[in-house]
């Protein structure tokens, strides 16, 4: 190699080594990123998976969920849907649930079962008394955003590395106690540095000790989605409770709520019940009726 081009080599060394680091936006500059994005968004869904401790259980579920927005007479409404299965467990028993959470615009649906038993428990809130405890956290809505920033004090921004890409790592401090977000004294988003949408949300007690992790992978924006999702209505023989008269601050919280039906499941000695499953077949609707007997109190 030739003297000259020796030299040039280091030049352009000095010049990568020497050049400043591209500054990281500050925090108001990130949000007007996220809610200009999340208002632009038409449709998203992705693969969730979910860690939480508390309550001295632990939750673990994995499922997918989707987002839509419907624009009618001026008005826009956004619409989701999530299902996840999940398993909660403490030191003497583990029980497996499949929680299902639609908007449909009108009202926060959340049903919640176990694979074993034709028992669902339902519950109603009006959307805009609903407070997002669950996947919904990740999807990008605008008033979403909007409350996060009331809600927690944002400083600091870092970056880091996520499924190969990087992201922005926004850290916040809890304003004041938030109705149903028991212990979650700081949190942390992780935005995507390509399309400023959230990829994950952790959130901490007041000892830095991990609650929850939500995170959103396999993410597809803005591609077709099945319009009936959105829709609702509670099957029949569903023990469903009604929240639409109930503040905000009186509804049970997520981990409350999973304690409930947990509890209850290991209480559970003998079930019977009638049943009915519809399926959609190549063929055509198949449907059939059974009754379902189980337990652990079976023979006794």
């Amino acid at each position: 190699m030739s003297r000259s081009a020796v030299v040039l080599c280091l030049l352009c060394a000095f010049l990568v080594l020497s050049s400043p680091a591209l500054a990281l936006p500050t925090v108001d500059e990130l949000f007007k990123m996220m809610t200009e994005k999340a208002a632009e968004l038409r449709t998203m869904q992705g693969d969730v998976n979910v860690v939480a401790n508390s309550s001295g259980y632990q939750r673990k579920g994995t499922g997918g969920v989707v987002s839509a927005k419907v624009y009618k007479d001026g008005k826009i409404t956004e619409l989701y849907f999530s299902s996840i299965k999940m398993v909660v467990k403490d030191e003497k028993m583990a029980v497996t649930l499949e929680v299902k959470t639609i908007n449909d615009g009108r009202f926060v649906w959340q049903e919640v079962g176990t694979p074993t038993s034709p028992l669902l428990r339902v519950t109603k809130v009006k959307v805009d008394r609903h407070l997002s405890a669950g996947a919904d956290c990740l999807l990008p809505s605008t008033e979403r955003i909007q409350q996060l920033r009331k809600q927690f004090d944002f400083k600091e921004i870092a970056e880091d590395v996520m499924d190969g890409g990087k992201v922005y790592v926004l850290e916040g401090v809890a304003r004041a106690a938030q109705p149903n977000m028991t212990k979650v004294f700081k949190v942390k988003l992780y935005v995507d540095q390509a399309d400023s949408f959230t990829r994950r949300v952790v959130s901490y007690d007041e000892t830095d000790k991990e609650v929850s992790r939500f995170e959103l992978t396999n993410v597809k924006i803005d591609e077709p989605v099945d319009s009936k999702l959105f829709e609702y209505t509670p099957p029949e023989g569903a023990e469903v409770t009604d929240l639409l008269d109930q503040s905000a601050d009186q509804l049970p919280t997520v981990d409350e709520l999973l304690k409930m039906m947990t509890e209850k499941a290991a209480t559970i000695k003998t079930m019977q019940a009638d049943s009915s499953i519809s399926i959609n077949m190549p063929f055509g609707l198949t449907t059939s009726t059974s009754t379902w007997i189980s337990g652990s109190g079976l023979g006794r």
